[in-house]
């Protein structure tokens, strides 16, 4: 039997041992050092158009869209913008922009994706809000995008409404949790359509496999070197 193609690794926020340096440049260095194959890391536009990395819309209860970045470092001083993290990203390797904020933020992340040294195939926006996607795929259609869903507990998937969505923001995929009910058939109906099938965030090796079996693009993941160890 031919074997199933390995899933990207992908390191959630840089993945990194102490939660204080997630969503860092430090943290994601070391991801790629822990041979993870992309890292993902959440942005806010800032009150003065500056794109940062943190996961919060806040920062000691200082909301990012409405301070500066000279401000937020006030509070935060490592905290890395979206130049500094693409400057992180080797050669070979990837990046799950998730934008966290609304459409407003797209033109500057497209203008700092563009003048970047990346090609247009290392780079993944993925974001909740399908607008975001939407604007992503008009404004630059070589770029990879990924609709984010998350699943109740005990939801079962709604094919048709989640296909009618991806068409409508134009999305390349889908990025989900997983639940009792997202499997391989799961999987099978997004391929079909021609989309491809993202899973977050993946700490248990079984669980990765049968991932992997299903052929699920890429897994991000907490636990890189168990991960990649383990598939």
């Amino acid at each position: 039997m031919e074997a199933k193609p390995k899933p990207l690794i992908v390191a959630h926020r840089g993945a990194p041992q102490n939660p204080l340096f997630e969503n860092t440049t430090k943290a994601f260095i070391q991801a790629f050092g822990q041979n993870a194959d992309a890292i993902e890391g959440d942005f806010h536009l800032t009150s003065d158009h500056q794109v940062v990395c943190h996961h919060n819309k806040t920062i000691r209860r200082f909301p990012i869209k409405k301070n500066s970045l000279k401000k937020l470092r006030t509070l935060k001083a490592d905290l890395p913008t979206l130049e500094e993290v693409l400057s992180t990203i080797p050669s070979d390797k990837y990046i799950y922009i998730e934008i966290k904020s609304g459409v407003e933020s797209c033109p500057f992340v497209l203008d700092i994706i563009d003048v970047s040294k990346l090609k247009k195939q290392q780079i993944m926006i993925i974001s909740f809000h399908a607008d975001v996607i939407k604007t992503i795929k008009q404004r630059d259609s070589a770029i990879k995008a990924y609709w984010l869903y998350q699943f109740e507990r005990q939801e079962i998937p709604d094919i048709p409404v989640l296909l009618e969505k991806l068409a409508f923001c134009q999305a390349d995929g889908i990025g989900t949790n997983i639940n009792r009910h997202t499997d391989r058939d799961f999987i099978d109906q997004l391929k079909k359509a021609g989309y491809g099938h993202h899973a977050w965030t993946i700490n248990r090796v079984k669980q990765a496999r049968k991932l992997k079996e299903w052929g699920t693009l890429s897994i991000t993941t907490d636990r890189v070197a168990l991960i990649r160890k383990g598939l």
